[in-house]
């Protein structure tokens, strides 16, 4: 983990090793937009030690430099814009607790009861985005419905636990989630495949973009799957298929396509 996410920070891996968009960083303004009340509460937070000089306590000082660490992560790759808001609201609590303490009791008796106006509001949105979400990803349309149809077949078909190549590395999160009795070339990520073995990394894209004579037995010996799963879009590999006299389709629909792989041998 420590080796993936240094080269793909540093941007050392070799340009035809991707990984997924939540390992790359977000655009500034991106960065700044989908946490601006984090970002309001750090310089306000920041800003309170500044111009009143009040000592950091080994509690406060551990949330700084900790929010400030989770902040550098988040700006090199998305994946931690959930680490970095916890830390900073905590710092900025501990911050600004100075000056809610010195500030007039009217002036806080007001805040309070207005938080009691705001929380509700707040859970609210939450929670109507959080709906909203899950509605969207099970709408019709989406790779895990798309590819319901397919995920049956080999259910039904390859033994539990067998290896089914798929073409491409997204297919795997919907495949996964119709089908988790079987094992899949590339899980978390396809960088990983790149790590354990470049050889085979570049194998296996050299086979998914439809650039090898004979899939089927490259498949077989180098993937030990029997089964080649593709959605429709992916025409230069279905063409590769289709061309190998070892590769037969044994389930299609208009959304995904199944192989069966013999072997020359």
């Amino acid at each position: 983990l420590w080796r993936s996410y240094t080269e793909i920070e540093l941007g050392t891996f070799p340009p035809e090793v991707t990984a997924g968009n939540e390992d790359y960083p977000y655009a500034s303004s991106t960065a700044v937009r989908k946490a601006i009340l984090v970002w309001a509460l750090t310089f306000a937070a920041i800003l309170a030690y500044t111009i009143r000089p009040i000592q950091f306590t080994a509690t406060s000082l551990f949330l700084f430099l900790f929010s400030i660490a989770m902040l550098c992560l988040y700006l090199l790759a998305r994946r931690f814009i959930e680490y970095w808001p916890p830390f900073a609201v905590l710092f900025g609590a501990f911050a600004l607790q100075h000056w809610w303490s010195a500030a007039p009791a009217r002036w806080r008796s007001t805040l309070h009861s207005g938080m009691w106006l705001i929380l509700p509001i707040v859970f609210a949105f939450s929670g109507h985005h959080v709906v909203t979400k899950m509605l969207d990803i099970r709408e019709p349309g989406r790779p895990i419905s798309l590819f319901k149809g397919a995920a049956g077949y080999l259910a039904k078909t390859a033994a539990r636990g067998e290896i089914i190549f798929h073409s491409s590395w997204g297919d795997f999160p919907a495949l996964f989630h119709l089908n988790p009795g079987h094992r899949y070339i590339a899980g978390l990520g396809l960088h990983y495949l790149y790590l354990h073995d470049a050889e085979l990394h570049k194998t296996y894209k050299r086979v998914g973009n439809g650039d090898d004579k004979t899939p089927s037995q490259t498949i077989i010996d180098k993937f030990g799957a029997r089964y080649a799963f593709s959605r429709g879009s992916r025409q230069d590999f279905i063409a590769s298929m289709d061309a190998d006299p070892n590769s037969e389709r044994v389930y299609e629909d208009e959304h995904a396509i199944v192989f069966r792989l013999t072997s020359q041998h």
